[in-house]
């Protein structure tokens, strides 16, 4: 009895490494499979990064571009206002001068 529980050992031992080994190929091809996804997925991502990194540098040189032509125009209006503050009180010492003239004349 002993010498046949010895050799249903073994065939049980030789059946599971045959067995075992069609289950082990498909693992690792399907390993091998998931690692190249994911190699393909972090170069996406490198990619997209990139990509994040290029549109936050036009960002910013639209914001600093946005911002000079903003101050143009303060600056801009702020002479605007300038000149246009001068013409009034050139007017104004125009008048007085006419009314200080009118008085001087009528007495």
């Amino acid at each position: 009895m002993s010498k046949y529980r010895k050799q249903m050992l073994q065939l049980m031992v030789a059946k599971k490494a045959v067995d075992a080994e069609p289950v082990l190929k498909a693992h690792q091809s399907h390993s091998a499979e998931i690692e190249s996804q994911i190699d393909r997925i972090c170069e996406m991502g490198e990619v997209m990064r990139k990509a994040v990194q290029v549109d936050d540098d036009q960002f910013c040189k639209i914001q600093e571009k946005l911002a000079q032509l903003e101050v143009r125009l303060l600056l801009f209006q702020a002479h605007n206002i300038s000149e246009s503050f001068h013409r009034v009180w050139k007017v104004r010492i125009i008048i007085l001068s006419l009314h200080v003239l009118m008085f001087s004349v009528c007495s």
